[in-house]
């Protein structure tokens, strides 16, 4: 295929030496805001549309669920146009430009339903809000992570760039999980509340967006026009990659797990640990270690094989999640033990994986001559949003099926029903997710091979002009 494949256009500007940490900086800021955001529907919106806004809990899972059968047309698609995107802006700053006002939009209508609406008018009223949210997440978050694996092709920036991104996300998880949570779990007006937060919050995220595309440098002119020639080539191309294949099943089937921990958690601390007022403690014990174990996940990643730094990460979010089943009534300092060795493993994947990712992108390059990263990521992004999606829709359904009544003592069919989301199936996901990244055989020597064949061949086209 490789003798087949276009030719790649070379490349005006030598790459930097070294990416220095304003462009670090830049990139990654953005991504505090729309962590918060992001997380905080994951964590809070279930028990704040049951408590707050009287709807059932299976029709809230419902309504995320169906948004997952969105994503499978929208991810894609904007994977798609983002990587055949041509503007002065670049390929990847228009769409997170273009995401800006309607992250701010959707987010704010989501948390912020008129009282006055019927209960069609809230279901049909949330759903907007949710497609809405989902869709401008993907608008920005698909082209971001794209841009990362565009602003270096070497392994140490890549890591360090990913590393970067993913600390500004945990800072926004923190964020959410220490003060967001705390303000609306002890608001007397929640709805309010949460209006002038998320209102705030979104604003914020607008404001970083706008200065990260203004002050970031100006995209690889070498890559400008050269994704894929449809939308349904790039899929395959994706599916075919088996590389990618493997590392998208992973993702899938982490995050189907991790989604009913993020879930539950809120219950966790009402209904079995009957400490309400903890969440905000088990929430930081999960986010503080997510964000101080990355500095040690970038280095390993740099020493090591990234395969091996991951799957032993992998192992200690199991470790951290199983745990969580044994939990019960004023178990505070266990929970948030557990959650800490959790938050540690989980926190590899999204600095290690991302980049492995990135190499993965430079391989479809060697077979095809086409750079997609949009669509890469796209698929990517999707798994993850499907796992998690599909797990609230499970949490949303298996309360109602067990019986949840809000804001009473529950039943212990109830209690081990929510021990079993919050930690059976996570545990689960992570033994299926390690068991099927054994075999995993891109290495850090196959992706110095891959560089060099495209570094020559991109030498060869411009001696050829």
């Amino acid at each position: 295929m490789a003798s087949s494949a276009p030719r790649p256009t070379p490349s005006s500007q030598h790459e930097p030496a070294h990416i220095g940490l304003s462009t670090l900086l830049t990139y990654s800021l953005p991504s505090v805001g729309l962590s918060f955001l992001f997380v905080f529907m994951i964590v809070m919106y279930l028990k704040f549309a049951i408590e707050d806004l009287g709807m059932a809990a299976s029709v809230v899972g419902g309504i995320f669920l169906l948004s997952r059968v969105w994503d499978a047309v929208n991810d894609p698609l904007i994977g798609y146009l983002s990587d055949r995107t041509v503007s002065r802006w670049g390929r990847r700053h228009s769409w997170m430009l273009l995401s800006a006002p309607l992250i701010l939009i959707f987010s704010y209508m989501a948390w912020s339903p008129p009282k006055e609406l019927s209960e069609l008018g809230m279901i049909l009223w949330v759903t907007v809000a949710i497609f809405g949210f989902y869709t401008a997440f993907s608008m920005f978050e698909v082209p971001n992570l794209a841009l990362g694996a565009e602003l270096s092709q070497r392994h140490e920036d890549r890591n360090r760039v990913f590393g970067a991104r993913y600390g500004a996300r945990s800072i926004g998880l923190l964020i959410a999980f220490l003060g967001g949570a705390a303000i609306l779990q002890g608001a007397s007006d929640r709805l309010s509340t949460a209006s002038v937060l998320i209102g705030s919050i979104g604003l914020f995220t607008v404001i970083l967006i706008l200065f990260s595309v203004w002050r970031l440098p100006p995209e690889r002119a070498d890559y400008m026009g050269r994704g894929s020639r449809n939308p349904i080539s790039a899929i395959r191309d994706v599916w075919s990659n088996p590389h990618a294949r493997l590392l998208l099943f992973v993702y899938f089937i982490e995050y189907l797990g991790v989604g009913g921990v993020s879930t539950m958690t809120p219950f966790l601390a009402e209904y079995v640990l009957m400490k309400p007022a903890a969440l905000p403690i088990i929430l930081g014990a999960y986010a503080i270690p997510v964000l101080i174990s990355i500095p040690a996940w970038v280095w390993l990643g740099n020493r090591f094989e990234k395969k091996q730094a991951w799957m032993a990460a992998m192992i200690l979010a199991t470790i951290g999640f199983g745990g969580l089943f044994f939990v019960s009534e004023g178990d505070v300092l266990y929970a948030s033990m557990c959650l800490a060795v959790a938050g540690i493993g989980h926190g590899c994947g999204n600095v290690l994986g991302q980049s492995l990712k990135a190499d993965i992108i430079d391989y479809d390059e060697l077979k095809t001559g086409e750079r997609k990263e949009g669509s890469y990521f796209a698929a990517w992004n999707f798994a993850h949003k499907l796992g998690v999606g599909l797990m609230i829709g499970v949490v949303g359904v298996s309360l109602d099926w067990a019986g949840f009544v809000p804001k009473v003592e529950q039943t212990e069919a109830v209690i081990t029903v929510m021990l079993v989301l919050i930690s059976v199936l996570p545990f689960l996901g992570y033994v299926i997710g390690i068991a099927v990244f054994t075999r995993f055989s891109l290495t850090r020597a196959d992706h110095d091979a891959i560089r060099n064949d495209l570094n020559q061949r991109a030498r060869q086209a411009e001696t050829s002009q």
